[in-house]
């Protein structure tokens, strides 16, 4: 069997591993695409100087938090050698940003964030739910790797790594570990079993990425295990589903197995869990499915043939927008974006957006129908190239 381990300019997208078998994949429901890819009138950038953003999320009064990924740590006595990276650099850079018509204030800092020395591609605060019902705000701090030996070796704070924290709204004060360790489970179950991949420690591999508000708790997409949890408010963390492999193919037109690698997860108007995948090398175009995902019922295969899907939200009419980190997948960063709306009844797909768009990572909705994205994904607030941005969108 042949596995190859991928590394990703943005940490979130976890790992791609590949076998020499085929797996079948799930019925999938490819829906025609309308729309041109052109820059709607309506796109405006609202926040320039954004570091690595990730998920967006609106609170009440309009406020938009974006959680924000860092830049690691530019000393280099802080680095090491690290698998993934040249080097990789703890630093405490991860943040959550408000943002308002005020300007914006950042309401949670002092976060775990890990990146080469440039900063570009950290992994950090990574998913964001609000619950306002509750006064309450949950940060997925994102990482890749589950023993604890890695985990404590990386420096203060790394016992974050791989956790949901949740912090009182609108974000100020201290935070707290909420909930069981996700990463610390995946190396003592691995639900998935290490599927696409080869036996021994590569199997086992964590990277909780997206989160969502769900009744009195929340759901975690771990990008890494291919598996969804819920982690009720007792704290008790409850797994939910483990998505399966997907059939692609190598350069040479031999069969490949990729992971699913789920890295969205929203929840529906009709109280379901919708999850996307960004799916593994190779990273075939066209291959990531939507999941709905019910407790208590196998997940089924909601739509597909859609191209490494980064996030999801519902728009106020209950559709489902979709948005692609990139229309060529993970392989050409040159390629756009794209932001793909779904209709109700779920015949037919448009194109809101893709000129303008360069490895986009988050999407909301606000009340008012206003859609935000973060954009360049996998850019600092600082350096050569482009830094990360929040766009607002009107149709």
């Amino acid at each position: 069997m042949r596995r190859t381990r991928s590394t990703v300019p943005v940490a979130l997208l976890a790992v791609g591993l590949a076998g020499a078998g085929v797996a079948a994949a799930a019925p999938a429901k490819v829906l025609p695409q309308t729309g041109a890819p052109k820059v709607p009138r309506g796109l405006h950038v609202l926040a320039r100087s954004l570091d690595n953003p990730r998920s967006v999320a609106v609170g009440p009064n309009g406020a938009v938090f974006v959680a924000e990924a860092g830049h690691g740590q530019a000393d280099a006595n802080a680095c090491q050698p690290d698998p993934d990276y040249a080097t990789s650099c703890l630093g405490l850079t991860g943040a959550v940003t408000r943002i308002t018509r005020a300007g914006r204030q950042r309401v949670l800092t002092g976060l775990p964030s890990l990146a080469d020395h440039g900063g570009a591609g950290a992994s950090g605060p990574a998913g964001i739910a609000l619950d306002p019902k509750h006064q309450r705000m949950t940060v997925v701090i994102q990482w890749g790797s589950t023993r604890p030996d890695e985990v404590a070796a990386v420096g203060p704070k790394a016992d974050l790594l791989g956790h949901p924290l949740t912090v009182s709204m609108p974000g100020k004060g201290s935070f707290r570990l909420k909930g069981p360790n996700i990463r610390g489970y995946e190396y003592d179950h691995n639900p998935d079993h290490g599927a696409g991949s080869e036996p021994g420690p590569a199997a086992e591999d964590s990277d909780p990425y997206a989160v969502a508000t769900y009744g009195t708790g929340f759901v975690v997409a771990d990008a890494g295990a291919n598996d969804l949890f819920y982690v009720d408010q007792d704290s008790r963390l409850h797994l939910l589903a483990v998505f399966p492999t997907i059939a692609e193919h190598y350069a040479d037109g031999s069969a490949a197995v990729a992971q699913s690698v789920p890295d969205a997860v929203t929840v529906g108007p009709d109280g379901a869990i919708y999850v996307g995948e960004l799916t593994g090398f190779p990273f075939n175009t066209g291959k990531s499915r939507i999941w709905r995902v019910v407790p208590g019922h196998r997940p089924t295969v909601y739509a597909s043939g859609f191209t490494a899907i980064s996030s999801l939200a519902f728009d106020p009419q209950g559709r489902l927008l979709v948005l692609e980190i990139d229309t060529k997948h993970i392989s050409d960063p040159s390629a756009p974006g794209a932001l793909i709306r779904l209709d109700k009844e779920h015949r037919t797909r448009t194109v809101l957006a893709q000129r303008g768009l360069s490895f986009p990572t988050g999407v909301a909705v606000a009340p008012d129908g206003t859609i935000y994205i973060a954009n360049h994904g996998s850019s600092p607030a600082s350096g050569d190239g482009p830094h990360g941005e929040l766009l607002s969108l009107r149709l």
